[in-house]
């Protein structure tokens, strides 16, 4: 991966932006809802919090290593602010594993929502089960 796309993403993370508000800023195409659910507005802390499936393969992802209660809840504010609280909850000595974890888990989501704008990929329940398989 690269390291600009990294920053892309960490920026997005932090500003709460998702690349489609950017197309629609510069006039190009770009989904008016989100690929991965068909609801709207289509910004990161959706894409990665809120959306059912997303939160459920959080769960379940936490559940393996008994963090279940760790879940963003559908009231999460941003992913940035729901991940910094989830890190300060554990252990300080788990704390970069977690974060690691987070942000890896985080990574696989964007780039498959990305892909499934930019590349018309079908949303994938398979690579849902890929992404928690991996995830620790």
């Amino acid at each position: 991966m690269g390291s600009n796309t990294v920053q892309i993403f960490r920026k997005a993370c932090h500003t709460y932006s998702c690349y489609t508000d950017r197309l629609a800023k510069k006039g190009l195409p770009c989904p008016s809802s989100s690929p991965l659910c068909e609801q709207p507005p289509e910004t990161i802390n959706h894409m990665l919090t809120s959306y059912v499936v997303i939160r459920e393969v959080w769960f379940n992802v936490f559940q393996k290593i008994g963090l279940q209660d760790l879940t963003p809840q559908p009231d999460a504010t941003t992913f940035f602010g729901w991940w910094n609280q989830a890190i300060k909850i554990v252990d300080k000595e788990h704390r970069k594993g977690l974060s690691l974890s987070i942000n890896l888990l985080a990574w696989e989501i964007w780039k498959h929502h990305k892909d499934c704008v930019f590349k018309n990929a079908t949303p994938s329940v398979s690579l849902v089960q890929t992404l928690e398989e991996g995830a620790l």
